[in-house]
Order: C-alpha cells, then sequence, then structure tokens
C-alpha cells in the first residue's frame, strides 16, 4: 500500500513519534489513523520548511562578524592559526580547525591544485557552525576580544549577556542538527499538553533564531520579515487544519 511505502521511507520509528504525538495533541481516536497521521507528518515538515533560510542567514552573518572582529583583534585576516595557538583555545575549537584544514587542503589535491596558497575565505566558508558556536564557550568570553569586540559581533544585543547568547546559539545549533538529520524538534518522551503547546514549541524555536539574527544584523532580520509572515500564516493554517479534525 502507499501509507506503508510512505512511513517505511520514513521510518518506522520515526513516524511512531509522530503518531503518538498526534495522538496527544488532537486527541480524537477516530482521526489517528494512518491517513491523518501522515498528514500531520508532511505539515510538520512544512512548518519546519520555513526554518532553513534563517538558519542559513544566521550562519553567514555569524560567521562574517566574527571573521571581521577576529581579523581586526588579530591584526590579519589569517588569524585561524593564532587563535588555535592560544592557551585559552579549546580541544573541539582546535579538532574542528585542523579537520577542516585537512578538508581543504585534500579538496584542492584533488583537483591538481595542491600547490594553491590557502585563503582566509576558504576557512570562513568552511568551519562548521559549531566552530563559531564554540568560541562564546565560558573559556573565550574572559579574553580580551570579547572585552573589545562584542558589539562588532552582536551590534543589536541591547543588554543581552555573552552567556546567554551562548545558551541560545546552542539552541540553535540544536535546532539546526535536528533540521539536517530529519529529526524532530522535540526530544522523543516529550509529553505536549494540546496543539497550542505543540506549536508554541515550534515558534519559540523560529523566533529565537530569528532573534539571534537581529543581534547580528538588524537589515539582515528586516529583509526576513516577508518569510517571518509566511511562518506566521503557516502556523495558523496548522492549527486551524488540526483544529477542525479534532473537533469533528
Amino acid at each position: 500500500m502507499v501509507s506503508e511505502e510512505i512511513i517505511s521511507s520514513i521510518s518506522p520509528q520515526r513516524f511512531e513519534t509522530y503518531k503518538r504525538v498526534f495522538s496527544e495533541v488532537v486527541y480524537n481516536d477516530d482521526k489517528c489513523d494512518i491517513r491523518h497521521t501522515i498528514l500531520f507528518y508532511m505539515e510538520v515538515q512544512r512548518l519546519y520548511s520555513h526554518f532553513f533560510i534563517p538558519i542559513q542567514v544566521l550562519e553567514v552573518t555569524l560567521r562574517n562578524n566574527m571573521h571581521r572582529a577576529f581579523s581586526e583583534y588579530y591584526q590579519t585576516e589569517s588569524w585561524f592559526q593564532k587563535l588555535v595557538n592560544e592557551p585559552f583555545c579549546s580541544k573541539n575549537s582546535k579538532n574542528m580547525f585542523t579537520s577542516t584544514d585537512v578538508f581543504i587542503t585534500n579538496h584542492f589535491s584533488r583537483k591538481d591544485m595542491r600547490h594553491r596558497i590557502l585563503q582566509p575565505a576558504d576557512y570562513v566558508g568552511k568551519l562548521n557552525f559549531g566552530f563559531w558556536v564554540e568560541l562564546l564557550q565560558a573559556n573565550y568570553r574572559q579574553t580580551q576580544f570579547w572585552q573589545f569586540h562584542t558589539e562588532d559581533v552582536f551590534p543589536n544585543k541591547g543588554k543581552s549577556k555573552l552567556g546567554s547568547i551562548d545558551d541560545s546559539l546552542k539552541r540553535v545549533k540544536t535546532i539546526r542538527n535536528r533540521l539536517y538529520h530529519y529529526e524532530p524538534q522535540w526530544k522523543n518522551q516529550k509529553i505536549f499538553l494540546n496543539l497550542d503547546d505543540f506549536c508554541k514549541n515550534i515558534e519559540d524555536k523560529y523566533l529565537l533564531i530569528m532573534k539571534i539574527v537581529g543581534f547580528c544584523s538588524v537589515g539582515q532580520k528586516d529583509l526576513l520579515e516577508e518569510y517571518a509572515l509566511d511562518f506566521e500564516i503557516n502556523i495558523e493554517g496548522f492549527k486551524n487544519t488540526f483544529t477542525d479534525l479534532r473537533d469533528v
């Protein structure tokens, strides 16, 4: 059957997660069938699709802000090795830089460009989101860099503390990783009180991403307003669809 093929492509284990949540938030036993559960799954994916552009904007804006700030701090755009040699540099940062360096070197070697001198832009474009988030860890926050360049990286943070921004970016990293691995945006044991509670869980995550984009660049956040409006319209449509289904 078509439904069995769809469930198989999603994976039975993952589908069960959505089935459980669907039964929690819709709680109409007559409607908790395979067809409506698949509909629920697909509509949730539609909501998740709104996350990708803001996350991409955040990644690019954050890394470019940090690159400019570290370039000024170390007086060179090739600041990466200087950071790695600092006594406060974390093992994670060193490992991420080393693996990226190897990846870039191998990439150019395969293209018969092994003698090409690596440029700062090569690293900025290839270092993953986790590398930049790592630079807000507590051992970095005590350094002179953040004392003098916080406003360069987060010019619109207001009274938000770096520790709070660090916590938020760690949450965004988890959201990003779950999206890119097609995982639900909740822990398996998470219990939702109702449909509004479920939607709030999604809305809060979206708004968190938008907030951090705004910390980095008001202009970028303004450019995303149209996408944010689409998200609001879609989540209201989602609520209406499953409220109507629940009340039938």
